[in-house]
């Protein structure tokens, strides 16, 4: 609970501590009670260790009743939270109507329980709180039976059928839940699929053939998430466009019933699909959306700059706008200098993939190599490891640092082999740079005789899917005319 206690009053935003604060204040009398001092200690000393706050109290109440005294603070920090947030949501609010009614109904005050009944119920539809909504019909049956009245069988009868319609909504919400869930894991281990018919429930799921199948707006929401995500697996970018701006378009016209940080990946997965289709005129519209949301303090700003220049490389990239490259490099190195710690590793390992690739597009291998250092230093999804030892092979043999060179593709063979990613395109540049790494003079020859290999590959289906985030061929066809002048 310590550990635990001093991490949560650190995250605590700066509304949230003043709320804590008069709180406290309304329920302490006018005296200092221990759980404040104990919430000061904690609060003031962000980056001491709890053993030299607890330093702080040496003799007294507060250092021989710890455990207690933290915990009383914990819960009064909870109230404090549970009455500040109660109105920023409709769950929450809905929740305390039910408390309410509860009450109510416990004193015999029916009539007034009954309309804040029907005002929660109303609510609790709009906003599709289907567990609400069952304890609601529970509510309503309660109130029937405490009237006593005879004959209400027709009623209750009603209330069955309305909480069947909710239970099927609920599990109908459930199934998409879980299909989402399976497309978003198959794209992260596998990043694209050749062969559908290995992923049966993905691909050829029926109840992924119509919208109208999806019984509730937030089941729509998860299906035009996985239609979208089905069509990137595919490789069918145009298709993917299509989905994204058909999902992009239904959020926006039920955003009441979202979080607004639920738009974040949607606005990122829009501006990368845009990316591949080189969608300028979307691109940018779309990034305005995100610019505006970059502008809202309730909204994680350092996510929003990743997702910012994550998608600003990838579009400079492609479209070879290397003038702007440059200036998105620039900012991109600082905020990660700044924010790294800060950032999920995922996030970091990506942008940072992103900095070493673009690098490697502007021929500055020196500066692709800092980031490599750096690179090495982030646990790595399995997926990206290919990318990432390729990367590194190229930035060494180029930059001719031999011995490390050497240490690398024993490394990258063994690692690639190990977790089953060693294929033609990896193979290929291991080759590549085991030849310049013995025949350092012939470098020419052996980047002519990648480059044929690298054309043959990028036409394999099977075999191409990293190609879609950087052309390793056009790559190899530039390195070969550089070398003849």
């Amino acid at each position: 609970m310590n550990d635990f206690l001093h991490k949560f009053v650190g995250s605590l935003s700066a509304r949230e501590k003043a709320a804590f604060r008069k709180y406290a204040s309304m329920h302490s009398g006018g005296e200092q009670k221990n759980y404040v001092r104990l919430y000061d200690g904690l609060e003031s000393n962000p980056d001491s260790g709890l053993h030299q706050i607890r330093e702080q109290f040496r003799g007294e109440s507060i250092d021989k009743y710890w455990s207690s005294e933290c915990n009383y603070l914990f819960q009064q920090l909870m109230g404090s939270l549970s009455n500040f947030h109660r109105s920023t949501s409709p769950y929450r609010r809905l929740n305390q109507m039910v408390v309410f009614v509860d009450i109510l109904l416990e004193k015999g005050f029916r009539n007034k329980a009954g309309k804040i009944l029907r005002q929660a119920k109303k609510l609790a539809y709009e906003f599709e709180e289907f567990s609400i909504i069952l304890r609601l019909i529970e509510l309503e049956e309660d109130v029937l039976f405490r009237e006593g009245i005879i004959g209400f069988a027709e009623q209750l009868n009603k209330h069955g059928q309305e909480r069947q319609r909710i239970v099927d909504q609920i599990q109908n919400l459930n199934e998409l839940r879980l299909l989402r869930e399976q497309v978003r894991s198959l794209q992260f281990t596998e990043s694209f699929v050749t062969n559908a018919s290995r992923f049966p429930n993905i691909f050829d799921n029926p109840l992924l053939e119509d919208p109208n199948l999806a019984l509730s707006i937030k089941a729509k929401e998860n299906w035009y998430y996985i239609r979208s995500i089905r069509e990137f697996i595919l490789r069918r970018f145009d298709q993917a466009h299509i989905r994204q701006k058909d999902y992009l378009a239904f959020f926006e016209r039920h955003e009441h019933f979202f979080k607004k940080s639920r738009k974040l990946p949607i606005l990122s997965n829009s501006l990368y699909i845009a990316t591949l289709n080189k969608d300028l005129r979307y691109f940018e519209n779309t990034l305005v959306k995100l610019e505006i949301l970059e502008k809202d303090p309730s909204q994680d700003s350092i996510y929003i700059r990743y997702i910012k220049y994550a998608r600003l490389l990838d579009f400079y990239s492609i479209t070879k706008s290397w003038d702007k490259i440059r200036k998105v490099l620039a900012k991109t190195g600082e905020y990660l200098h700044d924010y790294h710690q800060q950032m999920g590793e995922a996030q970091v390992g990506y942008l940072v993939e992103l900095v070493v690739r673009s690098y490697i597009l502007l021929d500055q291998y020196s500066q692709g190599m800092e980031w490599v250092r750096f690179w090495y230093q982030v646990p790595q999804l399995e997926v990206n490891a290919s990318i990432r030892r390729i990367f590194t092979l190229i930035i060494y043999e180029e930059l001719e640092l031999q011995q490390l060179l050497g240490s690398e593709l024993d490394s990258a063979y063994r690692e690639l082999k190990k977790i089953d990613r060693l294929g033609p395109l990896e193979t290929a540049f291991i080759q590549y740079c085991r030849l310049c790494f013995r025949h350092p003079g012939q470098k020419r020859k052996h980047l002519q005789e990648l480059s044929r290999e690298l054309e043959t590959i990028s036409c394999d289906p099977a075999a191409n899917k990293d190609f879609v985030y950087f052309d390793f061929h056009a790559w190899s066809c530039r390195r070969v005319e550089q070398l003849k002048s």
